[in-house]
């Protein structure tokens, strides 16, 4: 089983199905997003062709949004989505996210997570788009505590809760709009309809992939993972391979030819970062170049399917100078390739 190809063509990274990035979004399921600048290129990538300014008027039209979702962390994910995604992931995301902040000494009371939603709300409503310190003075005349671990707290309450959402992008800067005056409203699903697109995202577009790489993606535990895995058995085949069961989607693509050209992947991509087992694109001994244990994702040279480099790109008087690192002396790449793919995501970036 040839798991580069297949995962190459079903993330989207090789010969790419998708003009619209509300689309590829929907398709992939969701993108980690903590580096705000990055996602942006990781969904223009995968597009036929893309322009930061088309995929920053999706983010502008709440047809995808930005906001803490699964394990719980930044993703970017489609609109329509997010809300059976809240749906899934509130409860866990509430106790992590509370376990984590009681750890700081930040010990919040319910019923001052009750008033901060009431000051959001009020400070948020009538379609406006305001950035985290922007709602500080509503925090402080609402006489709650507004330190960047109170606000942050509040504003992952108001997530959770379906209340807010990210809003219009001010100078690459996240904002934040109530979810019902951005995203369009969609029929409600039942919880475990909502397992069942879960699953059906992740493995139609991350394919092939095993339960404990879609435990991992999605932050949900074994047991809901069997379930949602089961809810759509009818669309995946599984295969055993060096001693795994790997599960494949109807509507993912078998066949393709893998590119010469490398792709310049950002950090926290879904091609490395979307499973828990990497050494199907990146030899064990490599992974600290590509990422640390404290779950923080490098820029990364992708070549033939493989993850074989990290690159950087650096502000000068003459424009953007690129530089480039090889794990091994073997995986040094033609010159022209490299600056092909660097002319993509300057393209991409209109620099």
């Amino acid at each position: 089983m040839n798991i580069p190809l297949l995962r190459l063509l079903n993330q989207q990274l090789l010969s790419p199905l998708f003009d619209d990035p509300e689309a590829l979004v929907d398709w992939m399921g969701a993108f980690q997003a903590q580096n705000f600048s990055a996602v942006k290129w990781a969904v223009g990538m995968r597009l036929k062709s893309a322009s930061l300014k088309l995929v920053e008027e999706a983010i502008n039209d709440g047809r995808i949004v930005r906001t803490h979702v699964m394990r719980p962390t930044w993703h970017l994910v489609a609109g329509k989505n997010i809300r059976w995604m809240i749906q899934i992931s509130r409860e866990s995301n509430d106790r992590l996210s509370q376990g984590f902040l009681k750890s700081g000494g930040i010990d919040i009371s319910e019923k001052d997570y009750c008033k901060s939603l009431e000051i959001i709300e009020k400070a948020l409503s009538g379609h406006k788009s305001v950035t985290a310190s922007e709602l500080v003075p509503f925090i402080n005349s609402g006489g709650l505590p507004s330190t960047a671990r109170h606000l942050q707290a509040y504003l992952w309450k108001a997530e959770y809760n379906g209340l807010v959402c990210s809003g219009l992008i001010k100078k690459n800067q996240n904002t934040y709009m109530l979810l019902e005056e951005h995203v369009k409203p969609q029929p409600a699903v039942s919880y475990e309809e909502a397992l069942a697109k879960l699953a059906f995202n992740y493995f139609r577009s991350h394919s092939p992939a095993t339960i404990e790489d879609f435990v991992w993606w999605s932050g949900i535990n074994i047991s809901k993972a069997k379930i949602a895995i089961n809810l759509i058995n009818n669309v995946l085949t599984s295969e055993s391979w060096q001693g795994a069961t790997w599960f494949i989607h109807q509507d993912c693509r078998l066949n393709g030819r893998i590119a010469q050209t490398p792709c310049l992947l950002p950090p926290f991509d879904e091609y490395l970062l979307g499973y828990k087992d990497r050494t199907a694109v990146l030899p064990k001994e490599y992974y600290s170049k590509a990422f640390t244990n404290y779950g923080i994702f490098y820029p990364i040279v992708m070549h033939r399917g493989q993850i074989v480099g990290n690159w950087k790109q650096k502000q000068t008087k003459n424009g953007i100078d690129f530089s480039y690192s090889f794990f091994r002396n073997e995986n040094d790449i033609d010159k022209t390739l490299i600056d092909k793919a660097s002319a993509k995501y300057m393209s991409f970036n209109e620099l």
